[in-house]
């Protein structure tokens, strides 16, 4: 079964520290969580009765793991996916695009119902899928084309465009063509 360590410490290696770029649609970030999913935890870290942008600056790495683990990889019960790079990659993928949107394009690929939820079918689907290798070489290029998608919607995002396939194939331990 997947482990989730090994994940956070790559989460980490592309997330770095805080960020608040305008060109970037998930706005103020710390070690790649958003302030808005920082105050949905509810952690007021400088104790001033605000859970705001201080708070997310003053984020620390076992917060950030605990948001990660809860929201991202408890999400889609990586801990019951038998492969490790397919559970990186459906996880990052929630992780920069949300979870239900990641779930139902991994559902997608499968052929099973895009209801937004790993349920026993999805896993059971993932788990025995007969070429583990294939899938994940699906997993990734659909993933890739999700990002292709994003920079045609809106031209802005390009210059994200190499970072973000970088860390995708980081994730499933392949080198990056970018």
């Amino acid at each position: 079964m997947a482990i989730f360590n090994p994940y956070f410490e790559k989460v980490l290696k592309w997330e770095g520290g805080w960020a608040d770029d305008p060109s970037d649609k998930g706005g103020k970030t710390n070690m790649g969580v958003t302030l808005t999913t920082w105050k949905a935890q509810g952690w007021d870290n400088n104790h001033d009765g605000v859970i705001d942008d201080i708070d997310l600056r003053m984020a620390t790495k076992e917060q950030i793991a605990a948001i990660c683990k809860k929201n991202y990889w408890d999400f889609v019960k990586g801990d019951q996916i038998g492969h490790q790079l397919i559970a990186q990659n459906i996880v990052d993928f929630g992780w920069g695009s949300g979870p239900v949107t990641a779930t139902k394009r991994v559902q997608r690929v499968l052929g099973v119902a895009d209801d937004g939820k790993i349920g026993p079918g999805t896993l059971g689907a993932i788990n025995n899928y007969p070429n583990q290798q294939e899938l994940l070489m699906k997993l990734v290029n659909d993933r890739l084309a999700f990002l292709d998608a994003i920079i045609a919607r809106d031209a802005s995002q390009k210059r994200f465009e190499k970072g973000w396939k970088r860390r995708v194939y980081d994730m499933v331990d392949m080198p990056s063509p970018m």
